[in-house]
């Protein structure tokens, strides 16, 4: 970056002597120093910018030459006494040509800059603005982006830029005139509301489904309605009969649907009622199987081999688990019943014949 150095900037009272002027800025001397080699007086910041701009050589023979003299490594003092000097003379404020007539010692300059009404203060609401201090309120509360501000429609604060580049555009109380110029104002969320009811908002015609693609005012809606009717009422006749039609056919589908579903429920009852009546003889030719093996089982087995001897309750829980199936030695047990129908019709129980099983066993 740049290296700023230099003597003073005021205006003087009067013309400065030659002694008080710095040899490399030809500015007023700022923090004066003397060289010892020609007694010259230069300012501090203007020697140290000449010292690194004019050093020469390297390592340990780097060195720089006085500015008037060219003596080589040359030293130099602060210069006390013409820094007084320098401090009585007369000067304007910086600030003159904006209106300040403040005049004065230079030693006193930099605390009437600090007061003067014409200097520049930094805004203290942090807008990073600089302002003549005679100005600073009036930018603090008027001009200032950063300053408090409360929304005059719906009394919510924040900074000016806030409120107004954020918050009002879209404040629900901000007053609006309507978009379609019709001349009523309302707030922002009343808006909705007045479009729809607006008799300047543009709206289809009623016969659109018919292939008219106008869109009128809606205070002007009626009288086109009574213009275009004409020209579109056949049509839309058309498309009535069209829609009529097509519900007389799918009522016709329905009921046809509706037979065939009573057709089917029907045969699923008469389904129903077969199984029923099978179940049911199933149950009583089960049930008479029962009082015949009961009967006869003691003739199965012989009374000493009570192992073979098969109890009610198990042939009851094989007609349960499925057909019923008796067997002596691996060999299936036959039983016949004559006149079977005609005992079924007296209600009686009856019993087959005796009979013997293969090994002679009756």
């Amino acid at each position: 970056s740049a290296i700023v150095y230099g003597g003073y900037d005021f205006s003087f009272v009067e013309d400065v002597s030659d002694s008080f002027i710095c040899n490399i800025c030809t500015k007023v001397l700022k923090s004066p120093y003397l060289t010892e080699c020609c007694g010259q007086n230069y300012c501090k910041s203007c020697l140290e910018h000449w010292s690194t701009w004019n050093r020469q050589g390297s390592g340990e023979d780097q060195h720089f030459s006085c500015p008037h003299c060219r003596t080589k490594d040359f030293k130099h003092i602060i210069d006390k006494r013409t820094e007084r000097l320098v401090k009585e003379l007369q000067v304007f404020c910086l600030y003159r040509v904006k209106g300040c007539d403040w005049r004065g010692e230079l030693g006193d300059a930099d605390t009437h800059d600090r007061k003067c009404k014409f200097s520049l203060a930094e805004c203290t609401n942090g807008c990073g603005k600089q302002v003549s201090r005679r100005k600073i309120e009036e930018h603090l509360t008027g001009d200032c982006p950063l300053r408090s501000y409360q929304c005059q429609f719906c009394g919510e604060e924040g900074s000016h830029r806030h409120i107004t580049e954020e918050h009002q555009p879209s404040c629900p109380e901000f007053p609006l005139e309507c978009p379609n110029n019709c001349g009523q104002e309302m707030k922002r969320k009343e808006l909705a509301g007045h479009i729809d009811a607006c008799p300047r908002e543009k709206v289809p015609c009623p016969f659109a489904g018919d292939g008219c693609r106008e869109m009128v005012w809606r205070s002007l809606l009626p009288m086109h309605v009574d213009t275009c009717q004409g020209k579109h009422m056949p049509e839309a006749f058309r498309m009535l009969k069209r829609d009529v039609q097509s519900i007389r056919d799918d009522t016709v589908t329905l009921r046809e649907e509706n037979e065939e579903m009573k057709q089917n429920i029907a045969s699923v009852k008469d389904k129903v009622s077969q199984l029923l009546e099978r179940v049911k003889l199933s149950e009583f030719q089960s049930c008479m199987f029962k009082q015949a093996i009961s009967t006869e089982l003691r003739y199965l087995c012989k009374p000493q081999d009570c192992s073979q001897l098969l109890s009610l309750e198990c042939l009851s829980q094989q007609l349960q688990d499925g057909p019923l199936k008796l067997s002596v030695d691996g060999r299936p047990l036959v039983f016949r019943l004559s006149g079977y129908t005609q005992l079924k019709l007296k209600r009686r129980n009856w019993f087959s014949p005796s009979f013997c099983e293969h090994n002679g066993y009756r």
